[in-house]
């Protein structure tokens, strides 16, 4: 798991391939500092919608959805926005998040 959240997370943070840079830009609009947060999980479906949860510098928590359907990566669609500081406890991807908050320590 930690691998893989350091993974992600170097890739949120300087990568240039596919979506990270467009990421990194909406992120940014919501005022978000990609250089600071961590980036805990990113998948996608059958749809070209990417799911990724993000643990910001703030200890903020989001599950975020990315619609890449008939677009470039450049213009992919941030359309789900969901704020999980305090409920991410109860989630399935709970020892992510409390893994990536560990990253950022106190």
């Amino acid at each position: 798991m930690q691998e893989r959240i350091a993974e992600l997370t170097g890739s949120l943070r300087g990568s240039d391939e596919k979506l990270f840079p467009r990421l990194r830009r909406l992120l940014e609009d919501r005022g978000l500092d990609p250089a600071k947060s961590v980036l805990v999980e990113m998948f996608s479906d059958e749809r070209e919608f990417e799911y990724g949860i993000v643990v910001t510098g703030d200890r903020e928590v989001f599950q975020f959805g990315l619609d890449c359907m008939g677009r470039s990566p450049d213009d992919a669609e941030l359309i789900e926005w969901i704020d999980w500081t305090r409920t991410y406890h109860l989630a399935a991807f709970r020892p992510h998040v409390e893994a990536a908050l560990d990253t950022l320590g106190s």
